[in-house]
């Protein structure tokens, strides 16, 4: 069982982007990808979560008819926990989560998600025109 493929929807679905930079070769499977979540490898398995702190690990394969109804533990891997210190100035955008794989690649393409932004303002004095 492969932690990362190219492109292939038959074997495997789309990591969740994450922080850092991955070849399009190693762009499918299962494995994390920093603090992205993996991509379910075939046969239906789920993506694996991300976010700041670790994602869940993804559901497991379909287990009927052709799989022959034995568990494989092929789902996607959770996306991993990144050291965050307030005292050193680092933030880190959020990790997505790796899509589910859908072996029905002639109609549908499992991707993973986009990661999350970052907005830094910086003010003096930041003014509602609500209190909440």
């Amino acid at each position: 069982m492969e932690y990362f493929y190219p492109p292939n929807a038959d074997l495997a679905s789309g990591k969740g982007e994450g922080i850092s930079n991955i070849s399009t070769s190693k762009s499918f499977g299962r494995g994390a990808h920093s603090n992205g979540g993996g991509g379910g490898n075939s046969h239906n398995s789920g993506g694996g979560g991300g976010n700041g702190g670790s994602g869940g690990n993804g559901g497991y394969q379909f287990e009927g008819s052709p799989c022959g109804g034995s568990i494989v533990d092929n789902r996607g891997i959770a996306g991993n926990v990144l050291s965050y210190s307030n005292s050193e100035k680092k933030i880190f955008l959020g990790g997505a989560g790796g899509a589910g794989q859908s072996n029905n690649f002639q109609k549908f393409q499992a991707l993973g998600g986009n990661d999350s932004g970052i907005v830094i303002i910086s003010s003096n004095n930041i003014t509602s025109k609500e209190i909440k």
